[in-house]
């Protein structure tokens, strides 16, 4: 899911926001392992007025279910 919605604009070659989401520890900048709530990536794709993906279509619910999941059990590989 982060390849296919965040990478058009969080890569190397776009690079927006200064974030890159090319490599597990690029995503790690943004997230708290453990804690969803903490985390700046769930902040900005929830709603009620989620900012990313600027200019496309926000997350499903699922989506934003399945990200907040997997940080709280730990964000691994």
């Amino acid at each position: 899911m982060l390849r296919a919605r965040c990478l058009p604009c969080h890569s190397r070659g776009s690079r927006l926001g200064g974030h890159v989401f090319e490599t597990y520890e690029g995503v790690m900048r943004v997230v708290k392992a453990g804690d969803p709530d903490g985390s700046l990536l769930i902040k900005v794709v929830s709603p009620p007025s989620p900012v990313m993906p600027q200019g496309g279509e926000p997350l499903s619910a699922e989506q934003v279910r399945l990200l907040r999941d997997w940080i709280a059990a730990g964000a691994k590989r």
